[in-house]
């Protein structure tokens, strides 16, 4: 029984240890452009106001980057968009901006977003060849409620 309880704990111990190295959060102070670090990988502090939550996967690849105040996503960020994720495809990041609901943002009343960016990478995955953006409008129906999508896209070759 005493084995059990021992191996018990060593397990939620490293479940904890595992969930923690997925999650970092940083907190941040806002300005007039863009937002300036304060404090790089701070504990999970529910009284800090203002922290960018950062998600990576097991290759240690971030997933996504959330901007909060308190434990609320924050939209008041200016240059960029309240929640970011990212996907890797081989030699390729796609990345997508959301806005506090979840609805892939691509204008607010300041700056204009790609619905996503697209970066190649080099064979070794260091450098970055070649940049796409779709950027366009989104237009809500006021008769359907359906999201219309006005799309106009963007190349920027890095090499």
């Amino acid at each position: 029984m005493k084995y059990l309880v021992y191996l018990f704990t060593i397990i939620v111990l490293l479940s904890e240890k595992t969930y923690s190295q997925n999650i970092v959060f940083h907190l941040f102070r806002p300005t007039a452009s863009v937002p300036q670090v304060i404090k790089w990988n701070a504990k999970n502090d529910s009284l800090a106001e203002y922290k960018i939550k950062e998600t990576f996967d097991n290759n240690e690849r971030v997933t996504s980057l959330t901007f909060l105040k308190g434990n609320e996503i924050y939209d008041a960020v200016p240059d960029a968009a309240p929640s970011v994720k990212y996907e890797y495809k081989g030699d390729t990041i796609y990345e997508y901006y959301y806005g506090v609901k979840g609805i892939p943002l691509a204008k607010n009343d300041m700056v204009e977003f790609p619905f996503y960016r697209k970066y190649v990478l080099s064979n070794d995955k260091k450098h970055i060849l070649k940049t796409y953006a779709l950027y366009g409008n989104i237009l809500i129906s006021q008769k359907t409620k359906y999201v219309l999508y006005y799309i106009y896209s963007s190349k920027k070759d890095n090499s």
